[in-house]
């Protein structure tokens, strides 16, 4: 979801999304080790856009619940299952030379 507000020379937009994943079994068969259940994310992200000088300064969140998720496995007769980031947050700014 975005939403948007119009200031002096650009716009002010917060942006979030959401991610729900329900209860998922990884592999062909049945493995109790390797179900998703219902794991969920969410991201936020509030940033400024200047038209006039073609820049964009924002700041975000990922993984903001700081859910811990498995996201995939692999069976080589090991097992291995992978998971999603941890919660994280930064800072970026673009620039357009046009």
């Amino acid at each position: 979801m975005r939403y948007d507000v119009p200031v002096e020379s650009g716009e002010v937009y917060v942006y979030g999304d959401y991610q729900l994943q329900g209860k998922t079994n990884l592999f062909l068969y049945e493995s109790a080790e390797f179900k998703s259940k219902n794991n969920y994310e969410a991201g936020l992200r509030i940033a400024y856009i200047n038209y006039n000088n073609n820049y964009e300064v924002g700041v975000f969140g990922r993984n903001i619940t700081d859910q811990d998720n498995l996201k995939g496995a692999i069976d080589f007769s090991n097992l291995t299952g992978f998971v999603n980031e941890p919660r994280s947050f930064g800072v970026d700014f673009k620039i357009s030379f046009y």
